[in-house]
């Protein structure tokens, strides 16, 4: 699968984020919120359409706010969302191969994308700090259990050993010589429109391999059928937050 969104996703993911904002959203940004100074320097690798830093960036003028992508699509809607504030640059580029130099920033922080801890180490100053929020395994169950042999596996969060999983995520943030100072897990309920806002997260993400909005249509109302509420279709979100430092 090719790395980075497409358009279609893109386009998808601006408008589920810019409508909606989950309560574990909410924590994560209060986390980076509080750590911001005047003059600080953060990296968001995997800004995505930049809806993290355009929150950020009216807190501190003197603050420099860098986002990185590696989808031209994400860029694109992320250079847009963010023209306004002097303090931000966002940037194609691949946070497995970042470029800049040793030290360049306080603060690293990354949401569901792709990156290598290493390289997020190289480029925090000592004692620089480090926030990664990714999937705990039970974000979106009910897509596995309508889906269950067409997951893509690489966008769930399937441990190797389930008992231990907190260890198992926080092990190569560890071993890259970061000092953990919490990892939390958070779960709540997110809720969609109807089967189309079903099919728009399985899109986005993507979910389900090979899936078609015409042929498993189906499959997706019998999904709606189960998980229906008055207040949309309810999608289990789980996450973790890793909060760490450089050595």
């Amino acid at each position: 699968m090719d790395r980075g969104d497409t358009e279609k996703q893109a386009r998808i993911r601006d408008r589920l984020t810019s409508r909606t904002t989950s309560s574990t959203e909410d924590i994560y940004f209060s986390i980076i919120k509080a750590k911001i100074r005047p003059v600080t320097t953060l990296l968001d690798i995997g800004c995505g359409t930049g809806h993290i830093i355009v929150q950020l960036a009216p807190l501190q003028q003197r603050t420099f706010l860098c986002g990185l992508d590696i989808s031209p699509a994400m860029v694109r809607i992320a250079r847009v969302r963010t023209k306004e504030y002097g303090n931000v640059s966002i940037l194609e580029a691949d946070g497995l191969n970042l470029p800049f130099a040793d030290g360049s920033f306080d603060i690293v922080a990354t949401r569901l994308a792709e990156f290598a801890p290493a390289e997020a180490y190289r480029v925090l100053r000592p004692c620089g700090l480090f926030f990664e929020c990714g999937l705990g395994p039970e974000s979106d169950k009910e897509i596995r259990e309508f889906f269950s042999n067409r997951i893509i596996e690489e966008n769930f969060c399937l441990p190797k050993h389930p008992n231990r999983w907190h260890d198992e995520i926080a092990a190569p943030v560890e071993q890259t010589g970061f000092a953990i100072d919490e990892a939390t897990d958070h779960k709540q309920y997110d809720y969609y429109d109807g089967i189309d806002g079903v099919m728009d997260l399985i899109e986005m993400v993507p979910l389900v391999e090979n899936f078609d909005r015409d042929i498993d249509r189906p499959i997706v109302e019998k999904l709606v059928e189960k998980y229906n509420t008055p207040r949309g279709v309810r999608i289990t979100w789980h996450y973790y937050i890793i909060q760490a430092h450089r050595t």
